[in-house]
This record gives structure tokens, sequence and C-alpha cells, in this order.
């Protein structure tokens, strides 16, 4: 979504981050080569899907679904979308 929003802002005449911050979620891989680099919450797919697994088995097990409230670790990359890096030079890729 974000990488959509940052193409829809160029189009529209919105510069990022100049005019409007972005960030987006799930660190996809074309992020950080985005122009700007797109600032992204990496969240560990790897405990999201363990906990995701967990529920199911559970469902499985025809035990009643109990609602729940957990807190998975992510980290933040920080990239130019938000406005805290220098912008790159599109050209060279350079700061």
């Amino acid at each position: 979504m974000a990488v959509g929003a940052l193409s829809a802002l160029r189009e529209a005449g919105v510069r990022v981050p100049e005019d409007m911050a972005v960030v987006g979620f799930d660190d996809v891989p074309i992020a950080r080569y985005m122009t700007p680099a797109l600032t992204t919450v990496r969240a560990m797919n790897g405990d999201l899907g363990a906990q995701a697994a967990l529920r199911l088995f559970q469902w499985l097990d025809a035990r009643p679904p109990v609602a729940t409230h957990e807190t998975l670790p992510t980290e933040l990359a920080v990239r130019q979308s938000c406005g805290l890096l220098p912008l790159r030079n599109p050209e060279t890729k350079e700061v």
C-alpha cells in the first residue's frame, strides 16, 4: 500500500518527504529501492506465523476461541520517506 501511495503522491505532485511523510508496514524488498526509500515497520514474520499456527491448531482441536491481545516484536527501518534521513541523488543512488 505504501509503495502505491508513493507513486500516487508523485503523480499528484506531492513531494515525499518534503510535503508528506510516508511509512509502510512489512518491509517488502522493493521498499529500500524506492525513491525516496520507504521507511517501514518490519514485523518478525516467523513470530507472526507461529502465533497464527498456534491459533489454527487450537481451533482444529475444537477448543473454543478466546479473544487475546498479543504484542509481537517489530523494528523500524528508517529511510528517506519519513524525512529523518537526507534524500539520495536518484541518478547516483547516493545520499
